[in-house]
């Protein structure tokens, strides 16, 4: 039976040698014993999903009933699995697109190129994003034809957005001229996807020239961060220079983030000045050959893990430096920042003097100190959250003496929203204990950083908006969500990658508290941000 649906979806696709190249292999490893049973056991799960997957579900239930075919990697779990590409909820959808990702069965590449792809008959963009996305993720060489053609005839911006981050996560040079001619295009936001894209293919040879041209030439900010990131990552000598062009004439982020590129690309610590790197460079231009980036892999993993993204110390939070002049602090003051820290030794050796070791005082110094520091031209608010957020200021201000005392007087007047006081008045049925309001509402809290209305309606695909003023954003919390319009974070991690994917917004995370921390983390590295431990 199995091998009777492998023919249906493959043999329409191919034919003679081909079809035989994909078959031998199958017909010499037909389960047997264990494998049978395990194969007629992942039958099963399929067919439970199909049960189970209704719009009536929870978005939550829904999300975790797509994850459990995550280990399936047959072509009838893609088959149930596309189902989900009509979903209402972005968050759903891009659960399905991340499980067919992960699976490595030709036959669900087939099958995806031939019911979405190369299928002239789908008109439904979002079903088309969606499977160009997993094809993407299954680094699917055989889509790359079908995927360009596709390309060329559509005119929609989220198919056009899920060719080009496919081609880029396929990695093939066959995928380089569609990318590159995208970087022409009049919407920056394609642009930026472009250059994602070949810093994923990687081939500096093929559109390096392409990417310093954006680098040097592109009036949108967003644009010349993706630029220098690609440069960043593929690491070629003809992106010195104008690297070197970025440290003398960019502000703020992109000045951190060409000075960091330069630092990884000849492995040298200069200081962050551009007429010495000028200097530098002219005397070694003409004989300079790239340093042998696999022995020294381990050094700049080092630098990663200690969080040296950006290099100037007094404008940092929690250790985390940044060059940025558009900072947004979020801080969590919910009820469980009342708790004292564990490992009170650690901050002790630290030197620092803390009012007490509740958690929250040790933020509220951590953050004074780096108000006092920031720098003169420096742009920042400070968002506050528990049940409901507060604001600062209504937008970002100039840090002036009179902006920094203000912030520092609001920092230092902060409180545990909620916490034992509040629990207390709850079990004595006082009706201002205030517990309601001590929840932690991380949803609400990141949306409004991002600049973004804290709706939750029909998500038909990735947000295109790069108005926001900010372009870095400080996240400091000690707890799970518990409260707000999205509470699972797995939703709220992908409602941030929808917003974040072409506002190139760092998002650092630093946790304090002993919840499980790998959302924090992944809020991070997949935001261009560094993740921090403060400790218990």
């Amino acid at each position: 039976m199995r091998l009777r649906r492998f023919h249906r979806f493959v043999l329409p696709f191919r034919s003679g040698t081909a079809v035989m190249a994909l078959l031998f292999p199958v017909l010499f490893l037909l389960p047997s014993g264990t494998a049978q049973a395990q194969n007629e056991g992942d039958d099963e799960l399929v067919m439970e999903f199909k049960r189970f997957y209704t719009p009536d579900r929870s978005v939550r239930e829904r999300m975790e009933a797509i994850y459990v075919l995550k280990g399936v990697n047959t072509v009838e779990a893609t088959g149930a699995l596309v189902e989900a590409f009509d979903d209402d909820a972005f968050q759903v959808r891009l659960a399905a697109v991340e499980t067919i990702g992960s699976y490595t069965d030709p036959a669900s590449i087939t099958f995806l190129i031939e019911r979405y792809i190369a299928n002239k008959r789908e008109k439904k963009i979002h079903r088309l994003a969606c499977a160009a996305d997993a094809l993407g993720l299954m680094k699917a060489e055989p889509a790359i034809e079908p995927l360009g053609l596709l390309f060329r005839k559509t005119r929609d911006w989220e198919l056009k957005r899920a060719i080009a981050a496919a081609l880029g996560a396929i990695g093939s040079e066959k995928g380089v001229p569609v990318l590159v001619g995208l970087l022409e295009d009049k919407d920056p936001t394609l642009r930026i996807v472009a250059l994602d894209a070949l810093a994923g293919v990687n081939r500096p040879d093929l559109c390096g020239e392409a990417v310093v041209e954006s680098m040097e030439n592109d009036g949108n900010w967003q644009v010349r961060a993706a630029a220098i990131a690609a440069a960043h990552k593929m690491k070629f000598k003809e992106a010195v220079q104008p690297l070197i062009n970025r440290l003398r004439e960019e502000t703020g982020r992109l000045r951190g983030d060409a000075f960091e590129a330069l630092k990884e690309i000849t492995f040298n610590d200069y200081l962050e000045d551009p007429e010495v790197w000028q200097k530098y460079w002219d005397r070694v231009k003409e004989t300079w050959e790239p340093p042998d980036y696999e022995k020294i892999k381990e050094i700049r993993d080092k630098r990663k893990r200690d969080g040296t993204r950006y290099t100037n110390p007094a404008a940092q939070f929690a250790g985390i430096p940044t060059k940025s002049k558009n900072i947004i602090f979020v801080i969590d003051i919910s009820g469980s920042m009342e708790t004292r820290v564990a490992n009170i030794d650690r901050f002790r050796a630290s030197g620092k003097e803390y009012r007490s070791y509740q958690r929250l005082e040790i933020v509220k110094t951590e953050l004074m100190d780096s108000v006092r520091n920031l720098d003169k031209n420096v742009n920042f608010n400070i968002i506050t959250f528990a049940t409901k957020i507060k604001w600062w200021k209504k937008r970002l201000v100039a840090n002036n003496i009179l902006n920094n005392n203000s912030a520092v007087k609001f920092v230092e007047g902060l409180k545990p929203v909620g916490g034992a006081m509040a629990g207390f008045r709850s079990r004595t049925g006082l009706r201002t204990s205030g517990v309601e309001e001590g929840k932690t509402n991380t949803y609400a809290a990141l949306m409004a950083a991002l600049g973004v209305q804290e709706d939750k309606g029909r998500r038909t695909g990735y947000d295109r908006n790069l108005k926001s003023n900010v372009d870095t954003i400080y996240f400091l919390s000690d707890g799970a969500p518990t409260v707000g319009k999205v509470i699972d974070k797995e939703e709220i991690r992908m409602e941030v990658k929808r917003v974040n994917k072409v506002r190139k917004i760092v998002i650092h995370a630093i946790a304090i508290g002993d919840f499980q921390k790998d959302f924090m983390k992944a809020l991070a590295k997949e935001n261009g941000g560094v993740y921090v431990d403060l400790g218990e």
